[in-house]
């Protein structure tokens, strides 16, 4: 599946799992080991235990060779791109490169059949293009102009090519809305454990899915110029969910592809919830993040 790693208890975990008709231009693999334990709810066999898991919280984690300080980007006064003038031209577009991701909405604790086949749909309401409009309807109600593309990325039936061609659809959104200052291409998260379990990320007591950033950088070589404005926005953004990002977030992830985030002025991808989460609590924490956006752009707080 699209994003895809085995979690240990200890140690670091082995190298991620390639997905299925997948290519290296993939969604990037997570990589926070959290600890568990064995279950002890008994499951039908050959089923996939659905298990309740808070990633841990790492704030800032550096793939790359590249050495930033987050303390000086959090300062930086160009992070946070401002409207000029009042339109209704939209300032924000959302997107989904795998829009087929999917949530877990049934109250069976567990999966049966083959797993890719149980964690992506073409019912949009089961995935993330349903978390996505949460998050468009939330920044459009604070008065941030949003869009939203629903559109399927990729050759029928897989993943490959999926990015070139969201990039595409970012470049025909882009001409067509040249206002845009702000591009998220929202995905889940498909994590196992160490013992076989698909990961429900939760936020701890009140449950709800974590969420994880993922930002770009020219290490593969792209141009790819301001990459560190993308990352004082991500950290930005996590540092406006004040005492709650803890919870909520797993934290920002620097890595060396650039996922399409170099095509547009402030772009991030974000990764909410996990294939274990419902659309529901998706959706909740997708709310909470617009509403930290939206803070940001209109200098609130």
């Amino acid at each position: 599946f699209a994003v895809t790693n085995v979690l240990q208890s200890h140690g670091k975990a082995p190298a991620p799992v390639a997905p299925p008709n997948a290519t290296e231009d993939t969604a990037p693999e997570s990589k926070d080991p959290p600890e568990e334990g064995p279950s002890e709810k008994t499951f039908p066999e050959g089923s996939i235990p659905i298990e309740a898991v808070q990633l841990e919280h790492f704030y800032f984690k550096n793939e790359t060779v590249f050495r930033p300080d987050p303390e000086a980007l959090l300062r930086d006064p160009e992070a946070v791109l401002k409207p000029v003038g009042e339109s209704e031209a939209p300032i924000v577009l959302i997107l989904h490169t795998h829009a087929t991701e999917a949530y877990h909405d049934s109250e069976q604790p567990y999966l049966t059949g083959i797993l890719g086949d149980q964690i992506y749909s073409s019912t949009p309401d089961s995935t993330v293009k349903r978390v996505g409009r949460a998050l468009c309807e939330t920044l459009n109600q604070r008065g941030i102009p949003t869009v939203q593309c629903e559109e399927l990325h990729g050759e029928e039936g897989t993943l490959r090519g999926a990015y070139a061609h969201s990039a595409e659809c970012i470049q025909k959104y882009l001409e067509k809305y040249p206002s845009i200052l702000y591009v998220i291409d929202l995905h889940r998260d498909g994590i196992l454990t160490a013992n076989g379990s698909l990961v429900k990320s939760s936020r701890g007591e009140d449950g709800g899915a974590q969420v994880m950033a993922v930002v770009g950088t020219d290490g593969n070589g792209t141009l790819h110029p301001q990459w560190q404005k993308n990352l004082s926005l991500a950290l930005l953004l996590m540092e406006e969910q004040g005492a709650e990002k803890e919870g909520l977030w797993r934290g920002v992830v620097l890595r060396n592809a650039t996922y399409n985030q170099e095509l547009a002025p402030r772009m991030l991808l974000l990764e909410i919830g996990s294939a274990g989460n419902s659309t529901e609590e998706a959706c909740a924490s997708a709310i909470l993040i617009g509403e930290a956006l939206a803070r940001l752009i209109l200098g609130e707080g």
